[in-house]
């Protein structure tokens, strides 16, 4: 007796029968009343998802900030602390040796006090003219400084034309009158002022050895002049056309009353 043949099907069906409703059970109730397969439901962030895909290649994401990111600040708020970083930077000057730093922020308050800030430019003015009285006030001690620490040099310079009819270095007197010994320095003193060679003579003496620097500080002292006359006649006309803009009558300003016609 020759056996069926059986098929895939009949092997499977033979194998598990209850594939068939263990299947119509995982395709849900969907399937078991209306007879057509469930539809996979699509995730809540598939808009999302495809506009973030159709976005231009060039454009920067949500999250990776841009102009529109929420945590790039807008506004004044954008540059309110960069305008304070440039205000201090405009109102500080280097110091030279010697200088404090106390005494120049005093000068910078008190200029701050006397004139009316109201917007950058008038923060310039201010730094101008705290620069121009600082270098001002520098340049006038450099150009005493400058003549006192030479001063032992000019009297050298002024002993060389007695020296020959001495048997003694002009060195060695200089350090005599400018030592610290008391007696030594009276007996170089009264020997030098049998010779005109006083205090003032050496200063002088001292200021041409550096004329040329002098000259340069002068005209530096002088520059700097300019440049704080400048900034207070500027305050003192703005201060002339308020007080003239208050005093002004209210009338004034809306012209011509318009009369009757006849």
């Amino acid at each position: 007796m020759i056996e069926p043949i059986q098929t895939s099907n009949d092997s499977e069906a033979l194998a598990s029968p209850m594939t068939a409703e263990a299947k119509n059970a995982n395709e849900g109730p969907e399937m078991a009343e209306t007879g057509s397969p469930r539809t996979k439901p699509e995730p809540e962030n598939a808009a999302s998802q495809t506009s973030e895909e159709r976005a231009p290649q060039g454009s920067p994401r949500r999250d990776e900030g841009g102009p529109s990111d929420s945590r790039q600040p807008d506004g004044p708020e954008k540059t309110k602390q960069p305008a304070s970083d440039a205000i201090m930077m405009l109102q500080t000057c280097p110091l030279a040796a010697g200088e404090d730093f106390a005494d120049y922020r005093a000068l910078m308050d008190k200029i701050c006090g006397a004139v009316d800030r109201k917007d950058f430019f008038d923060e310039l003015r201010v730094a101008d003219l705290g620069h121009a009285l600082w270098e001002e006030n520098r340049y006038r001690q450099q150009l005493v400084a400058l003549p006192k620490a030479t001063r032992f040099k000019a009297l050298v310079a002024l002993l060389l034309q007695i020296s020959p009819n001495f048997k003694w270095k002009t060195s060695d007197f200089a350090l005599d009158y400018f030592g610290p010994d008391p007696e030594r320095r009276d007996r170089a003193k009264g020997f030098l002022l049998r010779y005109g060679i006083t205090d003032e003579a050496i200063t002088a003496q001292a200021q041409e050895m550096h004329g040329q620097t002098i000259g340069a500080l002068e005209r530096m002292i002088s520059q700097r002049q300019n440049i704080r006359n400048r900034v207070i006649n500027e305050v003192k006309r703005d201060r002339r056309k308020v007080e003239k803009k208050k005093a002004k009558p209210k009338g004034e300003d809306s012209g011509p009353a318009s009369g009757t016609t006849h």
